[in-house]
């Protein structure tokens, strides 16, 4: 029974810390779209694609998050559904620097809030694997557009050497690797803290429990002195 009881308060911490990964996608999807229209009134480029292509993105997340918060009291795998959340955001994010001047977007900075959100609900594991689809996405949409693969959005970029795009690349996914397994070092730091604290204050309760039914159950009187 008490193995029972653990599991589910385990189970229902994990649907909790869901929950605030589920918000800090949508703190993610307002501050993508704060953005994109503090830039579309500064440069009054309400007919170009591309803006339009982050506006849909934008608007992609804030589904996603509605389907995310309805599928989350039907999860079995909280550790399955946190990494296919982080995934959604990975891609949110590439959708939103491809469509907002790939290497020049302002929301390359995004990726880096996901992995360090990510690294506060996955395991070390996870989080290499959420910075590796961060660093694959942001190469996607670099290389991609600096040679063709993708359409270009109508956003002028600056055009780099090869050997100057793949130290970037490379620069920035080890930033993103760095980042993400020193948050999840201290987010493990913090939830072994937690979980000791735990086990102190129920060893304090119990102990508090014992003297009062000790001190209930003496029908005579009960006499402290000192040495």
């Amino acid at each position: 029974m008490a193995g029972e009881a653990s599991g589910q308060e385990d189970d229902a911490q994990a649907r909790t810390r869901l929950g605030w990964l589920l918000a800090a996608r949508l703190l993610l999807a307002g501050l993508s779209l704060g953005l994109a229209v503090t830039l579309d009134r500064i440069e009054g480029a309400h007919d170009d694609p591309a803006v339009w292509g982050v506006y849909w993105t934008v608007a992609a997340t804030f589904f996603a998050t509605i389907v995310g918060a309805l599928s989350l009291p039907r999860t079995s795998n909280p550790h399955r559904f946190a990494t296919i959340q982080v995934a959604c955001d990975v891609g949110v994010v590439t959708g939103l620097v491809y469509f907002s001047g790939a290497g020049e977007s302002v929301f390359t900075f995004l990726y880096a809030l996901v992995v360090l959100y990510g690294a506060l609900f996955l395991d070390r594991t996870g989080v290499v694997l959420s910075a590796a689809l961060a660093a694959l996405g942001y190469g996607f949409v670099v290389f991609g557009t600096e040679l063709g693969w993708l359409p270009a959005t109508g956003v002028e970029t600056r055009s780099r050497p090869l050997a100057v795009l793949v130290a970037y690349w490379g620069f920035h996914a080890g930033a993103l690797l760095m980042l993400g397994m020193l948050a999840n070092t201290l987010s493990a730091e913090l939830r072994r803290t937690g979980a000791a604290l735990d086990r102190r204050t129920s060893d304090l309760r119990r102990l508090r429990d014992l003297h009062l039914r000790t001190v209930e159950s003496i029908g005579s009187g009960l006499l402290t002195i000192d040495g």
